[in-house]
């Protein structure tokens, strides 16, 4: 038996929201967790929001491990079963205690907007969130009433509906936008281990010549020959902006057309359009970025990723 929300007072929210500890990892679309003494079924399913507290990447369920804690927005309708059920709308994964988490934050108002900010209420109608156009991970020219952000905010004055300053935001929903991961062609880019390492490679039909820095496949850590470049050298000088957050570690690139964010130590990588709203479900390479002499090197499958095209690299040898 479920209870619905109609059957509920006309009051009830869209969502709850409560710090959660695994008790049981990710099987048959439902991940068994600790909500305030209470075990809880949380279903999941492509509509559910799975985020990285730390790198603001889209995360993987089948990564969350037993005794995790995570943060929770799950569905006040639950089933009458034990444990009960509900489904849940977003997980955030990564969270350390007492510090700032994204929160789930639906525009229902945009209080006002510049060039330099955006002011905009919530759906609960208790907080006012303040985005600057520098905001990392961000744009604000597109945000609309409805629109779907994760924001990161610490301080928050004692008005109300409160007021806060983000620190950091991205978009969320409308995957549609972009095609399925499934059909862009990212097989991994590999060598033997007798290959030759040279200085250069071709991505989408233009040669780029890497320097003394070159590409290499670890065999050692790895030992999967996935071949690795230097993500700024190849980034730029296929057109890419290529800038970094240092909170998060990670390098972002964006061409006009589609953006990305690499997060150091992390085998999860995703495509967004820079024109529209939504990215990805983050996938893996089999390789994470790591740095070499102070430099990030990431998969050159990346670039297949971005591409949308298998073919886009070639290894010059």
């Amino acid at each position: 038996v479920v209870i619905s929300a109609t059957d509920a007072a006309t009051s009830m929210p869209r969502y709850l929201k409560d710090e959660a500890v695994v008790k049981s990892v990710l099987a048959n679309d439902q991940l068994l967790v600790i909500i305030n003494k209470l075990e809880v079924a949380l279903n999941v399913s492509a509509e559910t929001l799975v985020l990285d507290a730390k790198t603001g990447l889209m995360a993987n369920l089948k990564d969350v491990k037993v005794g995790d804690l995570l943060f929770v927005y799950y569905s006040p309708a639950m089933t009458r079963s034990l444990p009960p059920q509900s489904f849940a709308t977003a997980i955030i994964t990564n969270i350390i205690k007492d510090q700032a988490r994204p929160a789930l934050f639906n525009v229902k108002e945009v209080v006002s907007s510049s060039d330099k900010e955006v002011r905009v209420l919530n759906e609960e109608g208790d907080l006012i969130a303040t985005i600057s156009k520098d905001t990392p991970l961000f744009t604000i020219k597109d945000i609309e009433v409805g629109t779907q952000l994760f924001i990161w905010y610490e301080v928050v004055a004692s008005s109300y509906p409160g007021q806060t300053q983000v620190q950091k935001a991205i978009y969320v929903g409308q995957t549609d936008l972009i095609e399925s991961p499934n059909t862009l062609g990212v097989e991994p880019v590999t060598v033997p281990s007798d290959s030759k390492f040279t200085e250069k490679i071709s991505i989408n039909g233009k040669i780029i010549d890497l320097g003394k820095q070159k590409w290499y496949a670890d065999f050692e850590k790895q030992q999967t020959g996935i071949v690795m470049v230097p993500l700024r050298v190849v980034a730029e000088a296929l057109g890419f902006k290529v800038s970094w957050d240092n909170q998060a570690k990670a390098a972002m690139l964006d061409d006009g057309n589609v953006k990305t964010t690499v997060a150091l130590g992390r085998d999860g990588y995703y495509l967004a359009s820079s024109k529209a709203i939504g990215l990805t479900q983050s996938f893996k390479f089999g390789a994470e970025p790591v740095l070499v002499n102070g430099s990030m090197y990431a998969p050159v499958q990346l670039f297949n990723l971005l591409y949308s095209d298998n073919e886009a690299v070639k290894i010059i040898k």
